[in-house]
């Protein structure tokens, strides 16, 4: 019976969403560099004009037989203004290794702030081999501006007291490091709100963190209180003596990082065990997974937000998840807004202990308070 709803309910939110986006120009293929098979580009949203907002998205395939990495800049959406201003946004999947006949998504949003001629295309950077073509399968659109008094959003409103953002969000980032014997990873994807964290460390140390990245605009300068809620399933945990592992949220505003120490939630078996759960339920086609960060990679595959909500919430009900509410404050400037809010996970090990960190979270809402 579940299956079934979930079914119903991705075939509704598919409807609704055709009803109130169209798609304004696609690439079905846009060719081959190095392995890497670039297909289904596109660009959609209710309009293209001044003020709105597009959603560009496009697939990437690695057909060949070997693993092949991104670099530092990973895949992203090229973009260039009408002043041919670099614009690119949506950067994902950054040093990611793509295993044979494999495949991801890349989806960002951007918002539409100038009249006349937009360009947009998938951009890559390969690890040693830099950029893929530029301009390669260009959509080239044209935007114009809203006669006076028509409105451009939830977004825009002159004197809001309260904005309420839920995913799709504009675009997600992360970051990892892991000096000596250690590994780590980390999954995003702004479509869903989902953050998944790897970090793992035996001698040396290991961290990571993964952000969502929401806009806004304030009418003038002042304080805004902002909460971030987050449903998630995740532990950590040490063996042996002198190791430390940590889970923390974190917010980053006007170049700099904020966070602050939460719990984990579960032991990390019991953790693990939920994470392979949700991968397998949220995509029934998949009926094995390996280990936990292959569940990790599935679940950043799952394109609908609403589906990946209903399992977490299904956790959470059954206490095998927690909700967690971030609080906290920041100094907005008159206009444009843009905060990252996320996940954060580090862990160190020495010879007489290791230590392990796996989460995996949806930021479901952001609420904006004037």
């Amino acid at each position: 019976m579940a299956r079934k709803f979930f079914v119903f309910a991705i075939a509704f939110l598919i409807i609704s969403h055709i009803a109130n986006a169209k798609v304004f120009k696609s690439v079905p293929y846009v060719g081959k560099v190095r392995g890497l098979a670039i297909k289904n580009f596109q660009v959609e949203g209710k309009k293209f004009s001044v003020g709105s907002y597009v959603t560009v998205e496009f697939d990437l395939k690695n057909t060949s037989s070997k693993p092949i990495k991104l670099g530092k800049y990973g895949a992203f959406v090229a973009c260039r203004d009408p002043n041919n201003k670099n614009r690119d946004f949506a950067h994902q999947y950054k040093f990611y290794k793509l295993n044979s006949h494999k495949q991801i998504h890349i989806k960002g949003r951007i918002k539409i702030n100038k009249s006349g001629w937009w360009r947009f295309w998938p951009g890559l950077y390969l690890l040693h081999f830099g950029f893929a073509p530029s301009e390669w399968g260009k959509i080239k659109l044209k935007a114009k501006r809203e006669s006076q008094g028509s409105s451009s959003g939830s977004h825009e409103m002159k004197n809001p007291k309260k904005l309420v953002l839920k995913p799709p969000f504009n675009t997600c980032s992360g970051w990892k490091t892991s000096p000596g014997v250690a590994q780590t990873r980390y999954y995003c994807n702004p479509s869903t709100g989902y953050i998944g964290i790897f970090d793992s460390a035996w001698t040396g140390g290991a961290a990571s963190y993964a952000l969502m990245y929401v806009f806004f605009n304030s009418p003038k300068n002042q304080r805004v209180k902002i909460k971030a809620i987050f449903y998630y399933t995740g532990g950590a945990k040490t063996t042996g003596v002198a190791a430390f592992a940590g889970f923390q949220a974190i917010h980053h505003y006007n170049n700099k990082f904020y966070r602050r120490d939460i719990e984990a939630g579960l032991n990390y078996d019991i953790a693990t065990q939920k994470i392979i759960d949700v991968a397998l339920f949220a995509i029934p086609s998949v009926t094995h997974i390996k280990d936990v960060k292959e569940a990790l990679e599935i679940i950043s595959t799952i394109r609908d937000a609403m589906t990946l909500l209903k399992e977490m919430k299904d956790l959470y009900n059954v206490r095998k998840a927690k909700k967690y509410v971030y609080t906290f404050y920041i100094n907005a400037k008159k206009g444009s807004n843009f905060v990252g809010i996320g996940l954060r996970g580090n862990c160190s090990g020495v010879v007489t202990g290791s230590s392990f960190v796996v989460v995996a979270a949806q930021l479901a809402q952001v609420e904006i308070l004037f």
